[in-house]
């Protein structure tokens, strides 16, 4: 069912209406389907069945507005998910993927590591440098900070004060210009980097939920259901061999969700940011 309506800023808006019998079918091509384009489409569908806008569901999977737009009018006219021209503009085209990995720095392999216990984790004297969107070259730093087991750790800071970028050169995703990490008292070099990053489970504020984790999570099916009804999402999501029913959700619920994923992978190391924010 097709029905129009105004926004707050009076834009028409599509909202689809969809049987219990459409919704259910619909999360199961999601769980199934290994296409992500068709699942783009299908989450399209989901999200707008729920309320969501267009320019919501835009800003939260992170696609263009038109591209959205016409996944619902697929939906809406024909009820197809399948992709003809190549899918949402999300993807790159070959010749786009072949000018990054131009740019790309070679890959340096991973050094092995034996388990050990993490005892500590240290920043020293970091430095990095971005352009901003004004185009204004901003610096961060020297930055030199100690994280321990056990410990709770309160970023803060004002809008555009670097709390992210801090965060992106914590994981390890950020690169710094100068200064040393280290981990468990030893220097972390190029090829300890991916070592590193495995010690940190991190929510973003622009995160992506996946509904298979089977791969991630030594968990029991009790303890996520426990989670789960804690975090009150058990009326929503179901947890079986490895794999949420839905992610089609509320911000609110995605951000609780997103917490158990976290949980799931079990490092020693929880970031969160802006996790309370919405």
């Amino acid at each position: 069912m097709l029905d129009f309506v105004k926004d707050r800023d009076h834009a028409v808006q599509m909202k689809i209406t969809l049987t219990a019998e459409q919704k259910i079918a619909l999360e199961m091509q999601h769980r199934q389907n290994r296409d992500r384009r068709v699942c783009d489409r299908i989450l399209c569908v989901l999200l707008c069945s729920e309320g969501w806008s267009p320019v919501m569901i835009a800003q939260s999977q992170r696609i263009d507005e038109t591209t959205v737009r016409r996944h619902l009018n697929d939906w809406l006219y024909e009820e197809k998910l399948k992709p003809e021209n190549g899918g949402s503009q999300r993807y790159l085209n070959e010749t786009q993927v072949q000018q990054l990995r131009t740019g790309l720095s070679p890959e340096i392999p991973p050094k092995p590591h034996a388990a050990e216990p993490f005892t500590s984790l240290a920043l020293e004297n970091i430095h990095y440098q971005y352009q901003g969107e004004d185009g204004e070259r901003t610096s961060l730093g020297p930055l030199s900070l100690t994280f321990t087991p056990g410990e709770r750790v309160f970023i803060v800071g004002g809008n555009g004060s670097g709390k992210t970028t801090l965060a992106n050169l914590l994981v390890g995703i950020f690169p710094a210009d100068s200064g040393q990490l280290w981990l468990n008292g030893n220097p972390v070099a190029a090829d300890d980097l991916q070592h590193w990053r495995r010690h940190f489970s991190v929510i973003f504020s622009d995160f992506f939920l996946f509904d298979d984790v089977a791969f991630v999570t030594d968990r029991t099916q009790e303890q996520v259901e426990h989670l789960l009804d804690l975090l009150k999402l058990s009326h929503k999501v179901s947890f079986h061999n490895g794999r949420f029913s839905t992610v089609a959700l509320s911000q609110g619920q995605r951000k609780r969700l997103a917490l158990l994923l976290s949980w799931l992978e079990d490092r020693p190391i929880y970031l969160f940011d802006e996790w309370a924010a919405d």
